[in-house]
């Protein structure tokens, strides 16, 4: 069950019943700020091109950049950004491959237009949990669609409020906060418990 925590920062837990009629507007490149001050290790899913990849390396951070599009990649590997950090893209599937990465956990994992695209979206918030350190957090940013996409069956961008539901009651996170972007766009951010998990008996 998704544990409800006071507000961070712009936020609002999204299962607290009779929350603010309307959060303050934050912009996204300030909770991404918050979200991975610099050293931090972050991973971009669907890194595409590169753009946000490329801020946050800017940032200070150390980035890994994931996507299935060759040609994009090729574009995104073209980037020098004045950093010293490390920056690197792979040709992995957010779906299938994401438990091949080696290093460090990451401190944030951004989900950013590619959520609503993944094949095995549960199977991904469990490998999430797994690739983040303890206090690590899942930023997942997109649309927000009406109901109306959920009745006539919506696949594709944008998250339905079924979407959604299933992706802020899902097991395991300590904390869900709803952030609204000031460009249109809506982050969830799902943080992991500050202390690892106890090792399950056997």
């Amino acid at each position: 069950m998704t544990v409800p925590t006071a507000p961070q920062g712009n936020g609002e837990p999204v299962s607290e019943p009779g929350g603010k009629a309307a959060a303050e507007l934050t912009s996204e490149a300030a909770l991404l700020t918050e979200l991975a001050p610099a050293r931090s290790c972050v991973l971009d899913v669907g890194c595409g091109r590169g753009h946000l990849a490329a801020r946050l390396h800017i940032q200070g951070c150390f980035v890994t950049g994931v996507d299935t599009s060759v040609d994009a990649l090729r574009t995104a590997r073209k980037y020098r950004t004045p950093s010293p950090m490390s920056l690197r893209f792979l040709n992995l599937s957010a779906d299938t491959q994401l438990m091949g990465l080696s290093g460090d956990p990451f401190d944030l994992i951004v989900c950013r237009l590619v959520y609503p695209l993944l094949r095995y979206p549960t199977a991904f918030l469990r490998r999430a949990q797994v690739l983040l350190a303890p206090g690590g957090a899942l930023a997942v940013i997109d649309h927000l669609l009406t109901a109306e996409a959920d009745q006539q069956g919506h696949r594709g961008p944008g998250l339905t409020p079924t979407a959604v539901d299933a992706l802020t009651t899902s097991a395991g996170w300590a904390s869900v906060h709803r952030h609204p972007l000031d460009d249109g766009l809506t982050a969830f951010v799902l943080r992991t418990p500050a202390h690892p998990r106890p090792p399950v008996p056997r």
